[in-house]
């Protein structure tokens, strides 16, 4: 029976993740079918818990070579550290001898890397792995890939995003294991641009796509069902919104999250007074351990104006145009400030046609003009 390892899961708390390793399992299956699947994983409760929702059949799901602790204890995370360090450089050792290092390990790895070393084919998904702003731990990941290779396994890299990247040791031994790699499917195209400059020479680099996205989607009733769940008016346009808890160390921008926040709600205030939308806000991350989205979402959410503070315009089913302060009458809506200067920019803007898909005759703004001073006088 052919072995797959899937390496560099994430946490099941990550929705893109978890789709990356239903997705991997499924490419796994059409490569070698009924194939014997190992997943690797700082998170194996939660994973196991989601792949027992879609599989029948067990998916091996063991602890991934290093786990980074939680613990927030700076003492714990040094002495973890030097641990893996010296780990790594003893497996180095051994292969100096020998292509299955687990014979000379006693520990919980030794599963992992008896786990590789019976692999045909190992998979990994740890995506945006390569970068030493949000992975701190880029370097060691980067070794233990490099064992994996001398191991003489064949490793293929999916969704791969490259960078940001400053450290020169990070760069360089980046370059070695990728071309030391079986094949490269990249998910961007600066990643692929960065590759060719990097003078990576592998003949098998694809500028793909993530494959996060062969996810299955569900029914339209379905998705019609979550929206009724949440108060979304499906007679308005919707814009979806993932935003999230970005680290900006090194990066040229926006230094502050503050500033990220503040520029944030107002592109969604500016969206909902120009182009009447609803914003719907999709975490990608939910519950994870020290970063949740929908914190996050929430955080932008207060930055923005209140709905409350806006008022509707509404087309009735007649085709009549009228103001809705009260935002309970029926009708296709779109939002605009309570004031003449927000309705006149609606105008100039056209953005009351762009959001009712038609064009609006000058009798009508009149109209709308007279109903918000009347409101204003109130």
């Amino acid at each position: 029976m052919k072995k797959v390892v899937i390496a560099e899961a994430g946490a099941a708390s990550n929705i893109g993740s978890m789709a990356l390793i239903l997705n991997a399992i499924e490419i796994a299956q059409k490569i070698y079918p009924n194939c014997e699947i190992t997943v690797l994983t700082p998170d194996i409760l939660n994973v196991v818990k989601e792949l027992k929702r879609h599989y029948s059949k067990n998916i091996n799901v063991i602890n991934d070579l290093l786990v980074f602790p939680r613990s927030k204890n700076m003492l714990h995370k040094i002495l973890w550290l030097i641990n893996s360090i010296f780990f790594l450089l003893w497996c180095n050792f051994i292969l100096c001898f020998t292509k299955n290092p687990f014979v000379c390990i006693m520990s919980r790895k030794r599963k992992v890397l008896k786990s590789v070393s019976e692999a045909d084919l190992i998979l990994c998904i740890g995506a945006e792995r390569i970068n030493d702003v949000y992975y701190k731990t880029a370097l060691l990941s980067l070794l233990i890939l490099t064992i994996y290779e001398r191991m003489q396994k064949r490793v293929v890299h999916f969704s791969l995003t490259i960078g940001p990247v400053f450290n020169k040791l990070t760069i360089l031994l980046a370059k070695h294991v990728l071309n030391n790699s079986y094949a490269i499917f990249v998910r961007d195209t600066k990643s692929y641009s960065l590759l060719k400059e990097w003078g990576i020479s592998h003949p098998s680099i694809f500028n793909s796509f993530d494959i996060a996205l062969l996810q299955k989607k569900c029914s339209d009733e379905e998705a019609l069902l979550v929206l009724k769940k949440y108060g979304i008016n499906l007679n308005q346009p919707i814009v979806g919104v993932s935003v999230i808890n970005w680290a900006f160390r090194k990066v040229k921008g926006p230094q502050r999250m503050d500033d990220y926040n503040l520029a944030f709600s107002l592109i969604l205030d500016y969206i909902i007074e120009n182009y009447g939308c609803q914003i719907l806000f999709t975490p990608t991350v939910v519950g994870g351990a020290g970063i949740d989205d929908v914190q996050q979402s929430e955080t932008i959410k207060s930055k923005m104006k209140n709905k409350k503070e806006m008022i509707r315009v509404i087309r009735t089913s007649e085709g009549e145009f009228l103001l809705d302060a009260t935002g309970r009458k029926n009708g296709r809506g779109a939002y605009i400030c309570p004031n003449q200067e927000c309705l006149k920019k609606a105008v100039k803007s056209k953005g009351l046609e762009r959001s009712f898909k038609q064009a609006i005759p000058q009798e009508v703004y009149e109209s709308l003009e007279k109903e918000m001073t009347e409101l204003e006088t109130r």
